[in-house]
């Protein structure tokens, strides 16, 4: 992780526009972690964000079968309470003034987008893939390119305190394999409900706890890795963690070390006893495609990224929505 760096200049002289995404997350019964799941965005809902240090105390963020954290550990993530019926929402800063979270959190009814998202005194707008603008494929989770960026519009007053000891995280584009072991964060539910008699699960109660747990990769897809839980000794995703960083270089045990981003938290699919969690992977050649041209229509704008995204050649590739 990095310094959040200069931030007033930086907000100064970017005036891009885009869309954003959100997230939430949460833990399972008998100390197991539970993660996002796919609660759309209510028309006229507003999104707003608050740091993780000002928001939480260490007893709020619980790592599953792993040591205790701090909330220090955390300051590259902000969570989101909506008003209204919205859903709880995690994102992370992966650059000076940028957030990536889940697209379908803030995308609002047809091809409409959050009506303000905002951190503290900032305003955020944030831009999603166009495959995912374009398709119902699914009922809430519309596409599997379940992601977004979200830039700070210019601001010309004094950065609080708290903003200017931020740290963002690293972009990992390198390909997740198969069995990999990560870990993901996110801000919802902490508990699934397991019934002995049915062998069922479902989901707990929310609460306002930063659930922090290891998984391992069961499957790759095109644009989407994921995970299987059986609700008792694995990490799965439940409504509320959406938008999510899925993290490699750190575990339960060692949650605090470096650390890249390598999937964002995006939906699940409970089958009476087993939990699939799906992650937008950050290493599809989709992905790549909609970074390489976010940063073209923000070239002022700076992102964590490794190993460096290959420019875009022609106008044509990138998408107006950017």
């Amino acid at each position: 992780m990095e310094g959040y760096g200069s931030l007033r200049r930086r907000l100064r002289g970017s005036r891009r526009r885009g869309q954003l995404t959100c997230l939430a997350f949460s833990g399972m019964c008998a100390c197991m972690p539970v993660f996002a799941g796919a609660e759309p965005v209510i028309d006229g809902t507003t999104v707003s964000f608050t740091l993780v240090p000002r928001t939480l105390n260490d007893s709020d963020i619980q790592v599953f079968n792993g040591v205790p954290a701090q909330s220090g550990d955390w300051r590259s993530i902000a969570i989101s309470q909506s008003t209204g019926a919205g859903p709880t929402c995690t994102a992370t800063f992966v650059g000076n003034g940028v957030l990536l979270t889940a697209a379908h959190c803030v995308v609002l009814g047809n091809n409409r987008f959050a009506s303000s998202i905002r951190i503290g005194p900032f305003k955020y707008r944030c831009a999603v893939d166009d495959a995912y603008l374009s398709t119902k494929e699914m009922p809430s989770v519309r596409h599997p390119a379940d992601y977004a960026l979200c830039l700070a519009e210019p601001y010309g007053d004094k950065v609080p305190d708290e903003f200017l000891h931020l740290v963002w995280d690293t972009l990992d584009l390198r390909a997740v394999a198969k069995d990999d072991v990560l870990m993901v964060a996110g801000y919802g539910c902490v508990s699934w409900a397991f019934n002995p008699s049915t062998g069922h699960i479902s989901e707990a109660a929310h609460e306002k706890i930063l659930a922090v747990g290891d998984f391992k990769v069961n499957a790759l897809q095109v644009d989407t890795f994921s995970s299987e839980s059986d609700g008792k000794t694995l990490s799965a995703l439940c409504a509320g963690d959406s938008g999510g960083p899925a993290f490699s270089g750190v575990n339960a045990m060692k949650p605090g070390g470096a650390r890249t981003i390598r999937g964002v938290a995006s939906r699940r699919r409970i089958d009476q006893s087993t939990v699939v969690s799906y992650f937008a992977s950050l290493s599809s050649a989709r992905f790549t495609q909609f970074l390489a041209c976010w940063k073209k229509a923000n070239p002022t704008a700076y992102v964590n990224v490794k190993p460096a995204v290959p420019n875009v050649q022609e106008a044509s590739a990138c998408v107006s929505t950017l």
